[in-house]
């Protein structure tokens, strides 16, 4: 049976506990408790991860004791890793601790132990409601993805890397990332086309990002695929970094990096990804050995990992292990490592993502690609582009709006964002 909220608490704080209980199930939200919903004979463990399951959001009742609490610390860690939203309900002035601290971010955090404190655990029903949908209990969450195969399994086919996979999709879609903010939109007028006027603004140069906004749907393009959070983090706080050159026949090559870095911590069977940005991601990890990793474009000597986040897309990397990590928490983990099983790209185009794990527990993820292709400019200020996708050559069209502010600098807009360019060195090339 499925629940819409998992209530976790010390047993010092039971009478508080059943009372946020009453109050949000008269508001119509089925909770799951303990014991109260701990069937007779069941085991305890096994019922509260089953729960934890079938639960759409996880309530923490926060106090003195329950920082003090192991068993809350493991529920914590298991509503992390099947990616419920957690609300730290807090009846004591107190702060998290230790792991608690770790994993719990304050986006829903609420304090409870001011008066009237029968109000507060109404706010917080009416909280869950707003953040579940105000609807009913839906059917029960789909069980979370079985763990990998064991190493004497076979690997799974070679595939396109899931890290990619947004932007594949989208060369399929005719939605290209980089058009996302204006990188197609820049190109010469045609040579056909009349000249422009001294003076007038010209496409033809080198050009950097100066500022972007993208749209929601980009980084939800991330939702499926492993560590797609962190990548998703970046975009969402405009830490892209972009360059394009045009050339005078409308030739135009196009760079773009995101560049993630944070800590990482091998919490139980899982790592935990806290980006400096605040993103989090929490992936199950299973060492690879080369004769698995060799499925993945791992060279001789080289070894890999295998990250599958809850319900996305398993992500394959292949690289060296760091030796400096043996007999530490991330040993099999720690190492310089490249995502395996990458697409067919044209000539000329690049798609390449790189991790980093060191023994301490600090990492840096990166993205990276190089795209052509060829564009049309209008007068009217619309723009039309043409990118060569990904296997066959196939190409996509994109299109948007273009601003020019002075010589020196443009704005694009397409439905996934916005880009401000500056030309590099500030001059226009003469017209």
């Amino acid at each position: 049976m499925s629940h819409d909220v998992f209530i976790s608490y010390s047993s010092h704080d039971k009478p508080i506990a059943d009372g946020v209980c009453a109050t949000l199930e008269q508001n119509g939200l089925r909770c799951w408790i303990a014991p109260r919903d701990i069937v007779p004979g069941a085991e305890w463990s096994t019922s509260i991860i089953q729960a934890l399951e079938e639960s759409r959001a996880f309530v923490l009742v926060l106090s003195h004791s329950a920082n003090e609490s192991n068993q809350i610390k493991r529920e914590v860690e298991r509503a992390v890793h099947n990616a419920l939203p957690i609300i730290p309900y807090r009846i004591e002035d107190v702060m998290p601790e230790d792991a608690l601290e770790y994993f719990i971010s304050t986006p829903h955090w609420m304090d409870a132990f001011t008066p009237p404190v029968e109000a507060h655990a109404q706010d917080l029903a009416d909280a869950l409601k707003r953040l579940l949908g105000d609807s009913a209990s839906p059917a029960p969450r789909a069980p979370p993805a079985p763990p990998p195969a064991p190493p004497a399994a076979p690997p799974v086919p070679v595939r396109p890397s899931p890290l990619t996979q947004p932007m594949v999709l989208a060369l399929a879609a005719g939605v290209v990332v980089v058009a996302a903010i204006g990188f197609l939109a820049l190109r010469p007028k045609p040579p056909d086309a009349p000249a422009a006027a001294s003076g007038a603004p010209s496409f033809v140069g080198d050009w950097t990002v100066a500022s972007v906004q993208w749209a929601p749907s980009v980084a939800s393009g991330y939702n499926q695929t492993t560590l797609g959070e962190l990548f998703a983090g970046e975009l969402a706080a405009n830490k892209t970094h972009g360059a394009f050159s045009v050339n005078a026949t409308g030739g135009f090559q196009t760079v773009v990096e995101v560049d993630d870095s944070g800590s990482v911590a091998h919490v139980g069977d899982s790592l935990l990804f806290r980006s400096n940005l605040g993103a989090t991601a929490i992936v199950a990890a299973t060492p690879l050995s080369y004769a698995r990793a060799a499925m993945f474009g791992a060279q001789t000597g080289e070894v890999g990992i295998l990250l599958t986040g809850l319900r996305r897309i398993p992500e394959p990397w292949v690289g060296l292990a760091d030796p400096g990590a043996a007999g530490g928490p991330l040993r099999a983990f720690a190492g310089s490592w490249r995502s395996g099983g990458w697409p067919t790209l044209p000539d000329g185009q690049v798609w390449t993502a790189s991790m980093t794990i060191t023994p301490t527990g600090a990492y840096r993820l990166q993205l990276f690609q190089k795209v052509g292709g060829s564009f049309t400019a209008g007068s009217d200020g619309q723009w039309s582009a043409n990118v060569l996708g990904a296997g066959g050559g196939v190409s996509s069209t994109n299109g948007g709006r273009y601003v020019f502010n002075g010589l020196n600098e443009v704005s694009m807009s397409s439905p996934q964002g916005t880009t401000v360019w500056a030309r590099q060195g500030g001059a226009a090339p003469p017209t």
